[in-house]
């Protein structure tokens, strides 16, 4: 799947093991990148966890 995303201009990136909310979340984010888990319905919000893996600061 990654060769037509990049064919697209996606980037794919990881987050490294250093980042402490990836131990503890639980609903989101794996070393294999950011994600979010909305639930059955999609009304679930962000976490401070994934909010947290999310930003990058330049």
């Amino acid at each position: 799947m990654m060769l037509p995303l990049m064919h697209h201009g996606m980037v794919l990136m990881g987050l490294p093991y250093s980042e402490s909310s990836l131990h503890h979340t639980q609903s989101g984010g794996t070393p294999y990148g950011v994600s979010h888990y909305a639930g059955s319905n999609g009304t679930m919000a962000l976490s401070t966890d994934e909010k947290t893996l999310a930003y990058r600061p330049r």
